[in-house]
């Protein structure tokens, strides 16, 4: 399953952690060959709706 972002896309089946800082506005992935992906959003509801999408289409997500 791939979902599309507002800068990238991202296969679900490679993702085994998804990270999320609201105050900072960041989105970090982490995918199966230890690959790190930061995101930053510099408006809130880009940030929110992207973090909407993978919340439903992931289920190991963690606020740090």
């Amino acid at each position: 399953m791939f979902v599309l972002l507002e800068s990238n896309i991202i296969d679900m089946d490679s993702v085994t952690c998804i990270c999320f800082d609201k105050d900072n506005l960041q989105i970090g992935v982490l995918l199966k060959q230890n690959e790190k992906l930061n995101i930053k959003y510099h408006d809130e509801k880009c940030f929110n709706d992207d973090l909407d999408k993978l919340i439903f289409a992931s289920q190991n997500v963690y606020d740090y």
